[in-house]
């Protein structure tokens, strides 16, 4: 878990548990991210560091300028960004001629859900948020504690790092079929 101390609270990141099918084929993974942050009363450069970071993120030094340029104690700026522009990022956060500019911003430890089979058995599997929450389906069904009771999964602890595995009954290559073979009978006769 990553624990990083933001604003005085400790707030601790979890990774979800990894769910495949009864094969073991990966259906969500969670892979390693990091997100940008900003105490934007420490900022004291606030357009320098706006058109500093403009180039490396989603957001236009306007609306970068919006974020930093605040009373506010914290706020995100950039949610899990990709591993290159992370790296890009932390240069300039340690760079010798920037550091001084983007004081108050740090790069946070996070997580991303993945999910290697894309739309199968997306019904089923719901999806988990950039909070790192489950919002519907199996997984909003794993933060609440349901999954595990009839609902067809197995827990598996795995050392190294690995943390915990849900296998669920389902298979992803049958799903994959039911759902082309639905798609094909509702174009055939125009709905079900």
């Amino acid at each position: 878990a990553a624990e990083e101390n933001v604003g005085g609270h400790m707030v601790i990141q979890r990774r979800r548990a990894d769910i495949s099918d009864r094969r073991g084929e990966a259906l969500a993974a969670t892979l390693r991210a990091k997100t940008l942050v900003a105490e934007p009363v420490k900022v004291k450069h606030p357009e320098r560091a706006a058109v500093l970071l403009a180039p490396h993120g989603p957001q236009t030094a306007p609306e970068l300028l919006s974020i930093l340029d605040s009373d506010r104690s914290f706020s995100f700026v950039a949610h899990q960004v990709s591993e290159q522009t992370a790296t890009r990022i932390e240069e300039l956060l340690t760079g010798e001629d920037t550091r001084k500019y983007l004081v108050g911003l740090r790069l946070m430890r996070d997580f991303k859900r993945y999910y290697p089979k894309r739309e199968v058995a997306a019904q089923i599997l719901g999806w988990a948020g950039v909070d790192n929450r489950g919002v519907t389906g199996l997984e909003h069904g794993l933060d609440r504690g349901f999954v595990g009771q009839g609902v067809g999964f197995h827990d598996r602890l795995r050392f190294g790092g690995g943390g915990l595995r849900r296998r669920a009954r389902l298979d992803r290559r049958l799903h994959h079929q039911v759902g082309v073979r639905w798609g094909r009978g509702v174009g055939r006769f125009g709905g079900l």
